[in-house]
């Protein structure tokens, strides 16, 4: 795992690059050259794990950065790593469904958790990414059974590209 300061400026470099190429990410500083490897059991993306809680995705073909994914323990018995920086704002205000609504509005897209059994998730909203972070960048919010959000996702709408 990379030694980074997740501060706010940190994450707002990372989502504003979203797109670029990792090498790309590593000569504008962003990143340290670190090796990305496969986290998960898909073979179309390599991800990278830079603090706790902060994982980059990229597209395996490109190597290009597709999505940034910030996980909270929001659940007593999570026992996984939890993002601890600071997201722009209104991000950094959103702590369940209800702040998400009152600040984001309705989503684009929503699904229940009828629509997402068996997974862990009980929620999950779409939005669109304020276009001053990334023009062209969606937002998930994702929900346990409180209704806390539990990962938040930034990711490029046109992807594999």
């Amino acid at each position: 795992m990379m030694d980074i300061n997740m501060q706010n400026n940190n994450i707002i470099s990372l989502i504003k690059n979203m797109g670029m190429s990792h090498k790309g990410l590593m000569q504008e500083g962003l990143i340290t050259d670190t090796k990305l490897s496969h986290l998960y059991e898909s073979e179309e993306t390599l991800e990278l794990e830079i603090a706790p809680g902060v994982e980059l995705v990229f597209w395996e073909e490109t190597l290009c950065l597709e999505m940034i994914t910030f996980s909270f323990a929001r659940a007593l018995n999570k026992a996984d790593p939890e993002f601890m920086g600071i997201l722009p704002y209104p991000l950094d205000k959103i702590r369940n469904k209800r702040d998400a609504r009152l600040l984001l509005g309705a989503p684009m897209f929503t699904k229940s958790q009828m629509d997402l059994f068996p997974t862990e998730l009980y929620g999950w909203d779409v939005y669109q990414l304020d276009s001053s972070l990334h023009p062209e960048a969606i937002l998930d919010i994702q929900y346990n059974e409180d209704m806390l959000v539990s990962n938040i996702l930034i990711s490029l709408v046109d992807k594999n590209i």
